[in-house]
């Protein structure tokens, strides 16, 4: 039975992002992290033990990163915004769709 095109989707982006978050911080478990994305690819289903590592090691890294105090005001051109600038993916987005793409049931 294979999984749906927008769960193939969400698995080969959690995938690839994972790998990304873990090459940028040279946690060792980047060669499973590897694997998981060439399983994504591939369409098959990774090895539970591959994905817990991966998950294990976004955890620590997530607990590692440093937390920042985001000011509600920001300064444009001269006059405090509200609104402050958007940002990429925070690394709590990552791991909560790489908990959506492998670990919770579908």
């Amino acid at each position: 039975m294979g999984i749906s095109a927008a769960k193939r989707s969400l698995r080969l982006r959690a995938s690839a992002e994972a790998f990304e978050v873990l090459r940028a911080s040279g946690n060792l478990k980047i060669s499973n992290a590897e694997l998981l994305k060439s399983a994504a690819r591939s369409d098959h289903e990774p090895h539970p033990r591959i994905v817990r590592e991966v998950h294990q090691a976004l955890l620590e890294a997530r607990a590692a990163q440093p937390k920042k105090q985001t000011s509600t005001l920001k300064k444009i051109s001269g006059i405090f915004s509200r609104h402050a600038a958007p940002e990429g993916p925070g690394l709590d987005d990552v791991v909560r769709r790489f908990e959506q793409a492998f670990v919770l049931p579908d």
